[in-house]
């Protein structure tokens, strides 16, 4: 069927920001630790994971990772989060 001109195709206004492309969520996990109490802390230490492609620690992050607690030697005896940080993502 042949078009005789009675149409034709713009595009939407907003299709100019109709698609998003959304970050990667980087996730910290400390490993496990245990001490005694009155104790000083054992180092602490974890990873990160989330990294999708060819993208690693190395090329997709700047700093260093380091994990730290509010424990103290002085603290009562129970569990205490342990958080990571130092890390900043590479825009791009």
């Amino acid at each position: 069927m042949l078009n005789h001109g009675n149409y034709t195709f713009t595009q939407a206004a907003g299709n100019a920001t109709a698609f998003s492309i959304t970050p990667a969520t980087l996730t910290y996990t400390a490993n496990a630790a245990t001490r005694l109490y009155g104790a000083v802390d054992p180092a602490l230490s974890g990873g990160v994971s989330g990294f999708v492609l060819s993208d690693n620690l190395g090329n997709a992050t700047t700093g260093a990772a380091s994990f730290t607690t509010t424990a103290v030697a002085a603290s009562n005896v129970g569990s205490y989060a342990l958080d990571g940080s130092g890390l900043t993502a590479n825009n791009g």
